[in-house]
Formats: structure tokens, sequence, C-alpha cells
């Protein structure tokens, strides 16, 4: 997701070339996040970092699927938990609508 919005990130140079699609590419994103930020990448003293940086996620939404799925998950679990309904996702609705995405 991070690599989705890296130029919001300040700390990733504005000449690097971004992956043309990121769900497919790269598959070791944390390996790109090492090779492209100033001095590596490593989770633990990172991640909140660069993730509070990002002020859009619209990019993010746009372009990643498991992104709006996640959100999608985020929404339904709040509601279920402010509603006390449970809940089970995905349904088979859109099990079938994902497939053809």
């Amino acid at each position: 997701m991070l690599i989705t919005a890296a130029r919001q990130l300040t700390d990733i140079p504005a000449d690097i070339e971004l992956p043309p699609s990121v769900e497919r590419v790269p598959r070791d994103a944390k390996g790109w996040l090492d090779d492209n930020l100033p001095g590596g990448y490593s989770p633990k003293p990172h991640q909140r970092k660069l993730t509070q940086a990002v002020s859009d996620w619209q990019p993010v939404r746009e372009q990643m699927r498991s992104f709006r799925r996640l959100e999608s998950a985020l929404q339904q679990l709040a509601t279920a938990i402010a509603t006390g309904v449970h809940v089970a996702t995905p349904t088979l609705h859109q099990e079938k609508e994902a497939a053809r995405s």
C-alpha cells in the first residue's frame, strides 16, 4: 500500500520509478521499500511513520482491490460492533463480483 502512495512520502526520492502494478509487482514490497528508502526499510521503526505520512488514500483505494476489501471489512466490522449483528464476509455475491474484476 505504501508503494502506491509513495509520491506522498518525503523519504522516497521524487525521481524513483514506481512499479506499474502494485497488486502484482513487486511481490517483495518490503524489499522494494528497503531498496528505495535512504538507509533502507525496517517495519518496526518505519511502518507507522510512513503510514501517518500518507494524507490521501484515494490513489491506494483506486489502484488496489485488496485495500478496498480491507476498508470494506473494517466498515462491516464497525457496523457489526455498533449494532450487535454478526457479519460474515465476503458473501458469495461479493466473491463472484471480485472474480469478475
